[in-house]
């Protein structure tokens, strides 16, 4: 589905910055706000990082962009691609999606432990195939 078209779905209006946010989202995968904001700023000088944080804002409460909070480092978004979890490399912070089902986790914990569970981040974190193909030597 194209931008526009994801916009639209979502009420919300297609402006040139969302667009843009939305293509480099897609290319990149997961960025923060600031990376979003550096990108935006080679094209658009005039855009200014309260836009950056205002719009991403809006396309979060539309769920078309996803905060993930990455344990010890600045949060970042990503497109929202439906429920997955995420690997962190420990040696140069890259993020990789991990296409698992945490319902099935949920539904055990919950059935266990007697609680209830609105929200599910799952995080793995240990080395890339780049950087543990360099602690294997």
């Amino acid at each position: 589905m194209d931008s526009k078209t994801i916009l639209s779905n979502g009420d919300l209006k297609a402006t040139s910055q969302r667009i843009k946010m939305l293509s480099l989202l897609d290319k990149y995968g997961h960025l923060t706000i600031k990376r979003i904001y550096k990108e935006l700023k080679r094209d658009a000088s005039t855009i200014s990082l309260s836009t950056v944080y205002n719009n991403i804002e809006s396309l979060s409460e539309k769920n078309i962009v996803k905060r993930v909070p990455i344990p010890r480092q600045k949060e970042v978004y990503e497109l929202n691609s439906g429920t997955h979890a995420h690997h962190v490399c420990k040696h140069c912070g890259k993020i990789t999606d991990i296409e698992i089902d945490p319902f099935k986790l949920k539904e055990s914990v919950e059935l266990s432990k007697e609680v209830k569970i609105d929200s599910i981040d799952i995080i793995f974190s240990g080395f890339c195939s780049n950087c543990y193909s360099g602690v294997k030597k």
